[in-house]
């Protein structure tokens, strides 16, 4: 099980998120003018991460079979088949889900299913009036 779970953390590269955690909470910062609620703050961490992870193992399951065929790829957890394509698209489902999930949870759901933030415009109509 550990063994599985650090070439999980490898696939999506963990580090990386960790390194995106302070551009996050700072756009979060910006976004309020000031600090926000700290559960605002655990779920922008959420969706940061579970996005990022979600993004990460697609890319990977995606491009399984051109890393098989590369020398400086085909070590990685797809194709040396340390993890399978299977356990990747089921890493990768809950993954998806977690952003407008915690989006959903923090906003209410009303602003869990919006794309764009209130007040964005598209096509000169208020997203507002189109999505809610």
């Amino acid at each position: 099980m550990s063994s599985r779970l650090g070439t999980t953390l490898e696939m999506i590269k963990w580090e990386h998120s960790i390194f995106a955690l302070p551009f996050a909470l700072t756009g979060a910062m910006l976004a309020a003018g000031g600090l926000p609620p700290w559960r605002v703050l655990f779920w922008v961490v959420v969706c940061m991460i579970a996005a990022r992870s979600a993004a990460m193992a697609f890319n990977r399951w995606a491009d399984a079979e051109i890393d098989r065929v590369n020398p400086r790829t085909a070590t990685r957890a797809i194709p040396a088949a340390l993890l399978s394509r299977q356990f990747t698209i089921g890493f990768t489902i809950p993954m998806q889900s977690g952003s407008p999930t915690g989006r959903t949870w923090c906003w209410g759901w009303r602003w869990g299913l919006r794309l764009q933030p209130r007040g964005s415009r598209c096509e000169g109509r208020s997203i507002r009036a189109s999505w809610c």
